[in-house]
C-alpha cells in the first residue's frame, strides 16, 4: 500500500519535535557552554535609534 513512507516520516518528525521542546523547557545551557556567561548589553535610547535610522538611510 502507498503511503507508508510518509506516515513514518510524519511520526518521527512530530517525535524529534516534541524532543526538542522538552530540551527547551529546561532553559539551562550544559556541556561545554554550562559555565559561560551571558553578556548584558546597554539599551538603546529614541535618539540613539533615531540616529542609526537616519545614518542607514543615508547609506
Amino acid at each position: 500500500m502507498g503511503g507508508e513512507g510518509s506516515m513514518m516520516h510524519a511520526i518521527k518528525s512530530l517525535k524529534s519535535n516534541r524532543a526538542l521542546l522538552k530540551r527547551k523547557e529546561r532553559g539551562t545551557l550544559s556541556g561545554s557552554y554550562g559555565n559561560l556567561e551571558l553578556k548584558e548589553f546597554p539599551k538603546a535610547t529614541s535618539e540613539q535609534l533615531l540616529e542609526i535610522k537616519k545614518r542607514i538611510k543615508k547609506e
